[in-house]
C-alpha cells in the first residue's frame, strides 16, 4: 500500500512542482530583473540604504514562511485526519488568532529595534535620516500584512492547490516590478516612494487572498473570533519556536548587513543587497519543490508511513541541492561577467558577496527536507532551540572575526562553514526525532551532492582557464552545466529505487501525452 502511494503521490508533487518551477522561474528573472531598474533608478547610496532598513521586507519573508508552514502544518493535520469542514475552520480561526498575536510581538520588536540601530548604530547619511526612518515604517508594515496572510497561504497549501498558490506568488513579482518602474515617473523622494508602492502591493495581494479563499474554501476559511485552548496551546508552542528560528535566521542574515555597515559603511551595503536579491530569486526558486512536499510529507508522516517520509526528505534535499547547484556554477564561474552585463555599474564586492552566499545556501539546503519532517511530528521545541542555540553562537563567531582583521570576505567565509555544521547538526537531530538513518542521510545526501558539485564545477572551471572571457564562454559554460549536470545527477544523486521511480513517472507523463494526442487524432 505505502509503495503505491509514494508512486501516486510521487507524480502528484512532481506536478505541484512544475505549476511552482513554472511561477518561479519567471518570478526569478522579474525580481532580478527589478533590481536593476531599482538600482538604476535610485542610485547606489539610497539603494544601499533600502538594502539596510527596506531589507526587513526580504530578511522577515522567512519568518513568513514559518508562520505559513506552521498554519500548513495544523490544517493539513486535520485534513488528514478526514475532519469535517467545522474542525478544519476551527483550526483555521486558531490559526489566525496566533498570528496576530505573534505579528503584534515581532512589529513592537522590530520598532524599538529599528529606531535603536537608526539613531545609534547605522552609518547612513544625515540628510538621508529621515526617509530612512520612514522607509522602516512601511517596511515594517508590509511585513505585518504579508504575515497576516500566512493562514490563508496555510490553507491553499495544505489542499495541495499550489496551482493557484503559483499565480499569486507570481503576481506579487510583478507588482514589485511595476513599482520599480512607477517610482521612475515621478520627481519626490523615490526612495520613500518605492517603501510605500511596495506596502500597498502587499496589502492589495493580502486582501487577494482572502477573496479567493473565502470564494473557494468558505466554509474552512471564513474567519470568526473563537477561543479552543488546546488548540491555542498547542499552536502558540509550535509557532514561536518555528518563528523563533525563523526570527534567529533573520537576524543573522540581515546582522550580516548591519555588521559590515558599521565597519565598513553604507557603500558595501549594496554589494548586500544585489547578492541576496539574486540569491533569495534561486533560493526561493528551490524553496517551490519544498513547498510542493510540505504537505505530502506532513500527510504521510501523521498516517504512519515512515519509509515514505524518509524518501521523500532524502529527495527533496537532493533535487533542491541539484537545482541550485544549476543556477550557481555559471554565476560563480562568470560572476563578474554576469554582474557586469545585467547591471552595468556594479557595486563593489558584489560579485565575491554573490559567490559565497550562493556557497552558502547550499549547505543550507543539506538539511532542506529534514526540517519539514520534524515539524510533521509537532514537538519541536528542543529541535528549534539547539538549532537557535548555534545559529547565535555562529553569529557571535562572525562578530568577533572582524575584530581578527584580515580581508572582508573571511568573516563570509566563516559563515559557510557554520552553515554547514547547523546543517549537520539538523540532520542528526532529525535522525534521534523521527527516526530516519542518519548514516544513510550522509550518503544519499551529502556524499553523492559533494561528488555532484566536484564534477559539475570541473568542466566549466576548466573552460573559464582556458578560454577569455566573452559572450561565448558564458554561453558555452551555461550550455556545459545545463547538458551535464542533469545527467551527473540521474546516475551519481539517485539510488536505485528513486531511479524507478523517475523513470515510471516519466513514462506515465508521456503515456498521458500519447493518449491526449491520440484523442486529438481521432
Amino acid at each position: 500500500m505505502g509503495s503505491d502511494n509514494s508512486l501516486k503521490n510521487s507524480k502528484k508533487v512532481i506536478k505541484n512542482t512544475i505549476l511552482l518551477y513554472f511561477r518561479s522561474f519567471l518570478s526569478m528573472f522579474i525580481g532580478i530583473y527589478s533590481s536593476r531598474v531599482i538600482l538604476s533608478s535610485l542610485g547606489v547610496i539610497d539603494y544601499g540604504i533600502y538594502s539596510l532598513i527596506g531589507g526587513v521586507v526580504l530578511a522577515l519573508s522567512f519568518i513568513q514562511g514559518a508562520l505559513y508552514q506552521a498554519s500548513q502544518r495544523f490544517i493539513t493535520v486535520e485534513l488528514g485526519k478526514e475532519s469535517d469542514n467545522k474542525k478544519v475552520n476551527e483550526v483555521f480561526c486558531m490559526t489566525m488568532n496566533v498570528h496576530i498575536i505573534l505579528v503584534l510581538i515581532i512589529v513592537i520588536t522590530a520598532e524599538i529595534a529599528g529606531i535603536y540601530l537608526l539613531n545609534n548604530q547605522l552609518k547612513i547619511p544625515d540628510d538621508r535620516l529621515s526617509i530612512a526612518f520612514w522607509v522602516m515604517q512601511f517596511s515594517i508594515a508590509t511585513v505585518a500584512f504579508n504575515m497576516i496572510s500566512s493562514p490563508y497561504t496555510g490553507i491553499i497549501i495544505a489542499h495541495e492547490d499550489l496551482g493557484s498558490f503559483a499565480y499569486f506568488d507570481l503576481l506579487t513579482s510583478i507588482l514589485k516590478l511595476l513599482a520599480a518602474y512607477a517610482i521612475t515617473f515621478f520627481s519626490i523622494d523615490r526612495l520613500l516612494l518605492y517603501a510605500i508602492f511596495i506596502f500597498f502591493s502587499s496589502f492589495f495581494i493580502r486582501q487577494l487572498y482572502a477573496f479567493f479563499c473565502l470564494k473557494k474554501y468558505k466554509e474552512k476559511a471564513s474567519y470568526h473570533f473563537l477561543w479552543r485552548r488546546d488548540l491555542f496551546k498547542s499552536m502558540i508552542s509550535f509557532s514561536v519556536w518555528t518563528t523563533l528560528s525563523a526570527f534567529t535566521s533573520t537576524f543573522r542574515r540581515q546582522g550580516y548587513n548591519i555588521i559590515y555597515n558599521i565597519f565598513y559603511g553604507i557603500l558595501i551595503n549594496p554589494a548586500f543587497g544585489i547578492a541576496n536579491q539574486v540569491s533569495n530569486a534561486v533560493m526561493g526558486f528551490v524553496g517551490n519543490f519544498g513547498t510542493a512536499f510540505m504537505p505530502r510529507i506532513t500527510k504521510n508522516y501523521t498516517a504512519g508511513y515512515l519509509e515514505s517520509t524518509y524518501k521523500f526528505i532524502r529527495i527533496n534535499a537532493k533535487v533542491s541541492y541539484f537545482i541550485v547547484l544549476i543556477f550557481a556554477i555559471p554565476l560563480i564561474v562568470e560572476c563578474d561577467y554576469i554582474l557586469n552585463l545585467w547591471l552595468g555599474n556594479v557595486p563593489p564586492h558584489t560579485a565575491t558577496v554573490l559567490s559565497i552566499i550562493l556557497i552558502q545556501g547550499m549547505m543550507m539546503i543539506l538539511s532542506y527536507g529534514v526540517h519539514v519532517g520534524v515539524r510533521a511530528r509537532g514537538k519541536v521545541k528542543n529541535y528549534e532551540l539547539i538549532l537557535n542555540f548555534a545559529t547565535i553562537v555562529g553569529f557571535l563567531i562572525f562578530y568577533i572575526s572582524f575584530y581578527l582583521g584580515g580581508a572582508y570576505y573571511i568573516p563570509l567565509l566563516i559563515t559557510v562553514i557554520i552553515q554547514f555544521l547547523t546543517s549537520t547538526i539538523s540532520v542528526f537531530l532529525g535522525h534521534k526525532l523521527i527516526g530516519f538513518s542518519f548514516s544513510t542521510y550522509i550518503k544519499q545526501v551529502y556524499l553523492k551532492m559533494f561528488l555532484l558539485t566536484l564534477l559539475g564545477f570541473l568542466i566549466p572551471l576548466m573552460i573559464s582557464i582556458l578560454l577569455e572571457e566573452s559572450t561565448f564562454r558564458f554561453i558555452l559554460i551555461g550550455f556545459v552545466s545545463i547538458s551535464s549536470l542533469p545527467v551527473l545527477f540521474y546516475y551519481i544523486g539517485l539510488d536505485t529505487a528513486e531511479k524507478d521511480i523517475s523513470i515510471q513517472i516519466i513514462q506515465s507523463i508521456k503515456n498521458k501525452y500519447s493518449h491526449k494526442k491520440n484523442r486529438m487524432n481521432v
